[in-house]
């Protein structure tokens, strides 16, 4: 288990912080992050790779957050689809880059 901080920033909005605790389990191929501190009231995700073969695996990417203020919590329900959509493709891009 490992602290790590993550900064955030989208088109306009300022940078935000959100430090986790993240669980990784290379028998199990997954990983876990647990909300420590930041703008958002709880935030958890995990990730598991499930081997496809060599080359490709398949990933199974869950997230729950919710934001303290509401009107922050409706904006982001709104844009889920965008949000984790990005996650997922900084993911792949970094995965790409250190394995290419």
């Amino acid at each position: 288990e490992i602290y790590a901080d993550m900064y955030v920033k989208y088109k306009f909005i300022l940078v935000q912080k959100f430090g986790s605790y993240v669980k990784f389990d290379t028998n199990k191929l997954m990983i876990e992050t647990s909300y420590i501190e930041g703008p958002l009231k709880d935030l958890k995700t995990n990730w598991r790779f499930e081997e496809i073969n060599i080359k490709e695996s398949k990933i199974i990417f869950d997230v729950n957050f919710e934001f303290k203020n509401f009107i922050h919590q409706k904006i982001a329900e709104t844009f889920y689809p965008l949000i984790e959509n990005k996650m997922i493709n900084s993911f792949k891009e970094r995965a790409d880059a250190l394995l290419d």
